[in-house]
């Protein structure tokens, strides 16, 4: 199994799938930490994204990296604990300028239920996560 966490970061970003009226809608993240055993991103919950996810839960997300592309599928759970919050931003830099930013709008998801699937153009591994 590879460094899920290490491979978005080498891509740069990755794209988070969510649904809307029974519309997939997409859009490019960048920031992603792994903390307590789990995969971490944030947003902001005035965003139509985080609404979308608590309306439906199940995300896909799909990031590209030196010829090898990642797939999840997964569960978005809310962690509002500000001590998430704030153990998520001292590990990125880039989070932590959107939470001073965004303050108490600026929030934390983890993926739940997860599988993994990399595919190298050859060869498709998968897992659970």
């Amino acid at each position: 199994m590879i460094d899920i966490v290490q491979f978005i970061r080498e891509a740069g970003m990755f794209f988070l799938a969510t649904s809307e009226n029974g519309q997939p809608k997409q859009r490019p993240f960048g920031g992603v930490v792994a903390l307590n055993g789990r995969i971490y991103f944030d947003t902001n919950t005035e965003k139509a994204v985080y609404k979308q996810m608590i309306a439906n839960p199940q995300i896909s997300i799909c990031a590209f990296s030196k010829g090898s592309w990642l797939r999840i599928e997964a569960k978005a759970v809310p962690d509002h604990s500000r001590e998430t919050l704030e153990a998520i931003t001292a590990q990125n830099p880039m989070l932590k300028k959107l939470w001073e930013k965004e303050g108490d709008t600026f929030t934390s998801l983890y993926l739940a239920d997860a599988t993994a699937e990399l595919h190298n153009g050859e060869n498709c591994e998968s897992w659970k996560l």
